[in-house]
């Protein structure tokens, strides 16, 4: 079984995006992302949510993209409605399940890039293997958590942390 890998910018006060899905005020360029690209390129599949596929809309991505190269895009919705195309993957069945055949099929680390509804799911079911925590000096006071709809119980012991000397931090544990 492959680590399923929750990847994840995040404010200081535990937030993913505001109310609307937005994410203002993450900075996009500095050593914190270029560290980023970098960890893209290990990962073998990417999971994600309908919003969170669907945010790539407002940045010049078309429905059916794969925003993330040519690696196998696993896509959880009931209602999405994409072209078919090879490495992507619209999920409608159980989700946990699914997890399961994915972290079993997959040939190498997965990257669970949001959104905060499926990472609850997944975190309160014992799924998520690694959390990287892309922490940024800013706060929104609501929106999407980190882990919407989870009590987040569970224990992690630290793999590392990075000052990015940027206000911006990486910090990785594992579960335990």
């Amino acid at each position: 079984m492959q680590d399923l890998i929750y990847h994840v910018a995040m404010t200081l006060d535990g937030y993913i995006a505001r109310p609307d899905g937005s994410a203002p005020g993450f900075v996009m360029t500095g050593p914190h992302v270029d560290a980023y690209q970098r960890q893209l390129g290990a990962y073998a599949a990417v999971v994600m949510g309908r919003a969170t596929y669907e945010i790539g809309y407002a940045y010049g991505m078309k429905p059916g993209d794969l925003p993330y190269g040519r690696r196998p895009h696993h896509v959880f919705s009931r209602s999405i409605d994409l072209p078919e195309r090879e490495h992507l993957h619209i999920e409608r069945a159980e989700t946990l399940a699914t997890i399961d055949r994915i972290k079993a099929d997959a040939k190498g680390p997965i990257y669970l890039c949001g959104g905060g509804r499926l990472a609850g799911c997944l975190l309160e079911h014992r799924r998520i293997d690694i959390l990287r925590l892309k922490l940024a000096p800013i706060t929104y006071g609501s929106g999407i958590r980190i882990f919407e709809g989870s009590d987040g119980l569970g224990e992690w012991d630290m793999l590392g942390q990075t000052n990015f000397g940027n206000g911006h931090m990486l910090l990785e544990y594992r579960r335990k």
